[in-house]
């Protein structure tokens, strides 16, 4: 099963709505807002002459910082609840911060003072980057590129899963999915075709497309790019993220409540798009493709996890499987399954090449079974 991570928070990291101040001979022009300093442009790359106020204060280079663990983490204008809502920082999002927290009011966790103004409650944030769900929300948009995430458009109606979900759960949650994927594999070379798109498109400095534009040293155009990266991985062979891996190990923020025993929170509705920000190849769609060969002599696992290797190994079709490189000694039999052969050689197994198995069936005496 191929699993496509799906997001739609497209917005930068820390957003603020501000009217600027043009100065004398100048027209207004939108603020861009970015973690840190903000900072102004004018399209012929001269400095801007547009006060912006406290949101021009710069944070210190060594700064410490701070990141947003729900859907939208409010930024404050002042160090209180009840004060102007300025913005707000998108799940995973991190920004600087003041290195000590400062009081205020309705905050159960504490407050801190974050650049270019206003203040987080650690109820939304948390001041340690290594919390899981901060580190699996950490994919930001490209913005190298005229599209910042890859995207989708849903047909039918999907589901959005909670944890990796088993293929009978698949097939149970998605409509007709084994017709339709017996159909696309019928029809692959026709309707699987890839094209240039907005993002093969080079951009200069300021995101702009210019003419004479040459693309930047490793880039893939869209036709030369693999499923998966097409669907939002980084590349071809993505392993499971960590959060997903053996089991989920982040709360749902979604704000969509379901019962512990779920597998998704709900669904996709149709003709949605989508944003991928992720995708990988799971275990079940390893062993079934590693299974898909009339041959089977030979095979091997590469697993951080020997004991889950262990069992990936036990799943293949094959005579030997060897487990992060283990090597295969003489005392070990030798063969293959399928039409990878018959019987085997090497170690005790093979001794049984030369010997032949009778059964004998015999009734006894009373007396001798006493």
């Amino acid at each position: 099963m191929r699993c496509a991570a799906r997001c739609s928070v497209l917005s930068s990291v820390l957003a603020f709505g501000c009217k600027p101040k043009p100065a004398s001979g100048t027209s207004a022009a939108p603020v861009a807002s970015a973690s840190g300093a903000l900072a102004a442009a004018s399209t012929s790359g001269a400095p801007s002459s547009v006060d912006h106020g406290e949101l021009d204060t710069p944070a210190p280079s060594d700064a410490p910082k701070i990141a947003a663990t729900v859907i939208a983490a409010t930024v404050y204008k002042l160090a209180d609840t009840g004060s102007r809502k300025l913005g707000y920082i998108r799940l995973g999002g991190i920004v600087d911060r003041e290195a000590e927290p400062t009081h205020g009011r309705g905050c159960k966790g504490q407050w801190y003072h974050v650049f270019p103004m206003g203040f987080v409650c650690t109820d939304e944030a948390t001041i340690d980057l290594e919390t899981p769900i901060v580190r699996a929300a950490n994919r930001r948009p490209d913005l190298d590129k005229p599209m910042p995430y890859r995207y989708g458009f849903v047909r039918a109606t999907s589901p959005q899963y909670l944890r990796i979900p088993t293929h009978q759960e698949q097939l149970k949650s998605e409509f007709k999915l084994d017709e339709h994927l017996s159909w696309f594999e019928q029809n692959r070379s026709e309707v699987q075709k890839v094209g240039l798109g907005a993002n093969d498109v080079p951009l200069d400095a300021r995101g702009v497309a210019a003419p004479g534009l040459a693309a930047k040293p490793g880039f893939k155009a869209s036709p030369q790019l693999s499923e998966n990266e097409l669907f939002g991985g980084q590349s071809a062979n993505d392993p499971v993220p960590f959060w997903l891996d053996g089991g989920r190990k982040i709360p749902n923020v979604s704000g969509y409540d379901v019962p512990a025993y779920a597998y998704f929170a709900d669904r996709v509705r149709r003709k949605t798009g989508l944003s991928f920000i992720g995708a990988f190849d799971t275990e079940d769609e390893a062993v079934t493709l590693a299974n898909a060969t009339e041959y089977g002599l030979a095979g091997a696992v590469w697993c951080g996890d020997a004991a889950r290797g262990m069992a990936l190994a036990h799943r293949i079709e094959a005579g030997q499987v060897a487990v992060n490189g283990g090597v295969m000694g003489i005392e070990t039999p030798f063969g293959g399954y399928k039409t990878s052969g018959i019987g085997r050689e090497k170690g005790i197994e093979a001794l049984y090449e030369y010997t032949q198995l009778k059964t004998v069936s015999v009734t006894l005496p009373d007396h001798a079974t006493r």
